[in-house]
């Protein structure tokens, strides 16, 4: 744990305040830049306005002129809408501040930016109490020039809600560790909240799950941590129920092969992987929990093998991931975008971690922490590099790579950047420190010129 400030000053929340109303106004420039709106954003928008007049009105309504635009995907035929409706809901709450427009001062924007904002604040919030405040207003700081975080506050999509209700889950959950059992209570609430928002939300119960038995079993006798389960899947449950008045018997076939993506995830080589290391964990987890421990204290120095080992595969084997790791460090060398639908989509499994460093070299900072922590690191640590990991798992196996599926991870590094940026600045010299800063400004100079090229001109769909 990270040396504590003895006494709160003044110039924290001043600080804290800076980085928030510079987020706003960037990114409420950025969407109010010419452009189009994507295809999901004026689902979104149809959505909203209908559910507006009608809760359940949860089939977007799609005019020929729509249709000439965009090729239409195979879910916009079935009865109703392929996620959770929770995100549209939002929406439709914010028209109580005025009619929809496609520009200016549409009020559906508010929902995605003002949860960009909140995940800011509640960033500082869990960095602050997992370590320092010094380190919370670094990882706002960084995630307020974050180009992923940047461009989904500006657009009107879900990964934003769905963030800021995982990193809520989180946040309570670990104050629920060190604080009050109470508080677990509503880590259960934002996880239901995530999953009503989008199924990506299931992550932070696994990640809950797999923490408490491998790193701090003594949750598994407290009654309040299995109520985070209960409490999310009642919260869940009328979605389920919704979907099997719809479907009937077939319901949870059809809410899964829905989504295509699922299509690509039952291919063999990715199945085999994936239900490999679900079987491994499963078999881990039922091991620890029928008593037989000892193997489980060297369960850091797996998970730091894990990922040493597979950074170095990267590293090694993989020339894509070399060759965005060098676009990082060249200052005029920017990421690809574009408009086309599933650019990305013959990517190598590398291209996340990749496409993180040519968006901003600070992930670099990330994942040496992720390596450097996860063996001999704190609880804390622990609990960010598992999530981190899981999260990842998921994102590179079930591909469809859009940078912005990203979102609920990049919180969790940019705290483990800051980090490791205290630590290191907490153990060197002054020289070291002047090094330090240079190398962190132009990380941030590097950053900001992605930014000022992709993100704040409001023009890239995929990136």
């Amino acid at each position: 744990m990270l040396k504590k400030f003895s006494e709160k000053s003044i110039y924290i929340p001043l600080l804290l305040a800076i980085i928030l109303i510079y987020s706003f106004g960037i990114r409420n420039i950025g969407f109010r830049q010419p452009h189009h709106a994507t295809f999901d954003e004026i689902l979104y928008l149809r959505l909203g306005e209908q559910l507006k007049e009608d809760p359940t009105d949860y089939i977007p309504e799609v005019d020929a002129q729509l249709k000439q635009q965009h090729r239409m995907p195979a879910y916009i035929n079935r009865p109703i809408f392929k996620h959770p409706p929770l995100f549209p809901w939002l929406i439709s709450l914010t028209y109580l501040a005025g009619e929809a427009d496609i520009f200016g001062s549409m009020p559906a924007i508010l929902a995605p930016l003002l949860s960009g904002i909140l995940i800011i604040v509640f960033t500082f919030v869990l960095a602050a109490k997992l370590y320092d405040y010094r380190v919370g207003l670094l990882a706002a700081f960084f995630l307020s020039i974050d180009p992923i975080h940047w461009i989904c506050s500006e657009k009107i999509w879900m990964e934003t809600t769905l963030t800021l209700f995982m990193l809520l889950a989180l946040l309570f959950f670990f104050c629920g560790i060190v604080q009050s059992d109470k508080l677990l209570l509503l880590s259960g609430i934002f996880a239901g909240l995530a999953l009503l928002t989008k199924y990506t939300g299931l992550i932070s119960l696994i990640s809950i799950f797999i923490f408490a038995v491998l790193f701090d079993e003594k949750l598994i006798y407290r009654r309040n941590f299995w109520f985070i389960f209960i409490i999310a899947a009642v919260i869940f449950s009328p979605w389920i129920l919704w979907n099997y008045k719809v479907y009937g018997s077939s319901f949870l076939r059809d809410m899964i092969f829905v989504h295509s993506e699922f299509y690509k995830f039952l291919n063999y080589k990715v199945l085999i992987a994936s239900l490999s290391v679900i079987a491994a964990i499963i078999l881990l987890l039922t091991t620890r929990l029928i008593g037989h421990r000892p193997g489980f204290k060297r369960a850091p120095f797996a998970l730091w093998a894990v990922i040493i080992t597979l950074f170095a595969a990267m590293a090694l084997f993989c020339p894509s991931f070399r060759a965005a790791a060098e676009n990082a460090f060249i200052y005029n060398r920017l990421p690809q975008t574009g408009y086309e639908i599933g650019m990305f989509a013959g990517e190598p499994w590398t291209f996340y971690f990749g496409r993180l460093l040519e968006l901003s070299p600070l992930y670099l900072l990330s994942f040496i922490s992720m390596v450097l922590f996860s063996l001999g690191g704190s609880r804390e640590d622990l609990l960010l590099i598992l999530s981190a990991s899981l999260m990842m798992f998921f994102f590179v196996i079930w591909g469809n790579y859009q940078s912005r599926y990203l979102l609920p991870v990049i919180p969790i590094f940019l705290m483990l950047a800051g980090r490791l940026v205290i630590w290191v600045w907490d153990r060197s010299n002054t020289v070291c420190r002047v090094l330090f800063l240079a190398i962190i400004g132009y990380f941030i100079i590097k950053t900001a010129n992605v930014d000022i090229h992709i993100a704040l001109p409001n023009s890239v769909i995929y990136f």
